[in-house]
């Protein structure tokens, strides 16, 4: 009966504190999709900021490393060699 009980979740009525934080995070999250879904803008906003976040790192090396080569950005993003 000890192994089955520890198997058993935790009560609601005692909440555990290391699950507050990972709680306040979920409703965070969960808050700002649901406004991402009233304002459409916010989830362009947002992608927009994390794929800046993770590529910038690499885009600019190579962009200048590009530019050392010769290469420069035109409109529409492309390359061209100058």
């Amino acid at each position: 009966m000890l192994e089955y009980r520890r198997h058993i979740p935790a009560d609601p009525v005692h909440p555990q504190p290391q699950a507050e934080p990972f709680k306040r995070w979920l409703a965070k999250v969960g808050y700002e999709r649901i406004q991402e879904i009233e304002d459409p803008e916010l989830a362009t906003k947002r992608t927009h900021a994390l794929y800046r976040a993770k590529y910038d790192q690499v885009e600019r090396p190579f962009c200048a490393q590009l530019k050392a080569m010769g290469w420069q950005w035109i409109e529409g993003g492309q390359r061209r060699a100058t």
